[in-house]
């Protein structure tokens, strides 16, 4: 059993999240690049119900360039967006999936970016690390990379690892992880600390 702490309905939770991406830009005319780089994001999310969660934060997203015309020119594609979404989680697994929007360039140089819509699908797995949900998965995001003069999206493949918190929630005093093999429901969670049991 794993009896890590999960928000309540109606709570907000904190997540970053970080990793490694790949990606292909329509404009390199290039196909999908095996050169990671460092992505990140970081998430606000509200408990709708037992499962189902609203999400919303800032998402950047970075993957290297090395074919086409980056050939030679040590160039990053980066996407910079506002992302909204939801997420659905029965015990461990979790899936999202969520709209992107903002810009993506390739490096500094070229037309200037416009804004456009994109979108983002993930899936993984959460495990409890005392106070903390560690979130480990992959996701798939396509995103709009149209410029002044050129109508271009870009795709990308990420591993990732999500740390969240529940700002106000603890475990029961004395309670750590590990703890609970062979007690009692009633033992370990007869108490008034505001938080939720998850058994797995």
């Amino acid at each position: 059993m794993d009896f890590s702490i999960e928000p309540v309905e109606g709570q907000f939770s904190l997540e970053i999240k970080n990793g490694l991406t790949i990606g292909s830009h329509t404009a390199t005319a290039a196909a999908l690049e095996v050169e990671p780089a460092y992505s990140f994001e970081l998430l606000v999310a509200r408990r709708l119900g037992p499962s189902v969660s609203l999400y919303g934060g800032y998402s950047r997203t970075t993957f290297g360039c090395g074919e086409g015309f980056c050939r030679g020119r040590d160039l990053k594609v980066t996407g910079k967006h506002a992302t909204v979404g939801l997420e659905l989680q029965r015990g461990s697994p979790w899936v999202r999936f969520g709209l992107l929007f903002g810009d993506t360039s390739v490096g500094t140089e070229g037309d200037a970016t416009e804004a456009g819509i994109g979108f983002r699908a993930g899936t993984g797995f959460a495990f409890g690390l005392g106070r903390l949900r560690m979130r480990p998965g992959i996701s798939y995001s396509w995103m709009s990379a149209n410029t002044s003069s050129a109508e271009d999206h870009a795709m990308a493949l990420s591993l990732e690892l999500g740390v969240g918190d529940t700002p106000g929630l603890s475990p029961p005093p004395g309670l750590r992880p590990g703890d609970g093999e062979g007690a009692s429901r009633r033992e370990l969670f007869e108490t008034r600390t505001p938080f939720q049991r998850v058994e797995r």
